[in-house]
């Protein structure tokens, strides 16, 4: 599994619409299944990060119908990419399950890792204001200073708020 501080693999995959999905740095890519529940509860979360102007990009381990209905079910607007045949995207990363999240600066490198994600892990994210404050509309603003943007982040991973719709 890709580390922190490594070298994050670039790559260039198709959406669901076969429309070509590449890594632009920085961002948060997330590695899932649509049947996880893991997943089904964690992606609503990162849709209300990208909402903030998070540059996110999911890569599913499905087909493009699957995904698709994944991501209209959860209310998913951005990107997603269909890992390749043989899941070359998820082997790069070195994943062995998931869901798995990496952040990757605007450098290419890893600044942090999370596999099977639990409230823990998004609380990690909310106090890494350094790597936040390299995304979008978070950038020049440390955390810190924004304990609003802090207490949303970490409500936002109560199960209430981030399954919009019963899990199957």
């Amino acid at each position: 599994m890709k580390r922190v501080n490594d070298n994050a693999p670039d790559f260039n995959l198709q959406d669901p619409n076969h429309a070509s999905v590449a890594l632009e740095k920085p961002a948060v890519v997330a590695l899932f299944k649509v049947g996880c529940p893991t997943c089904q509860y964690t992606f609503p979360f990162l849709e209300r990060l990208h909402q903030r102007g998070v540059r996110v990009l999911g890569i599913s381990q499905d087909n493009a119908k699957d995904t698709k209905d994944f991501a209209k079910r959860f209310g998913i607007t951005f990107p997603l990419g269909i890992d390749a045949p043989g899941y070359a995207i998820s082997k790069a990363y070195g994943i062995s399950t998931v869901p798995a999240m990496f952040v990757v600066d605007g450098d290419g490198s890893i600044r942090y890792v999370a596999e099977d994600w639990d409230r823990s892990d998004f609380e990690e994210l909310a106090r890494e204001d350094d790597v936040l404050c390299d995304f979008g509309s978070i950038a020049r603003r440390r955390l810190e200073n924004q304990p609003a943007i802090v207490t949303d982040l970490r409500k936002c991973v109560g199960r209430s708020c981030v399954i919009h719709t019963p899990l199957a």
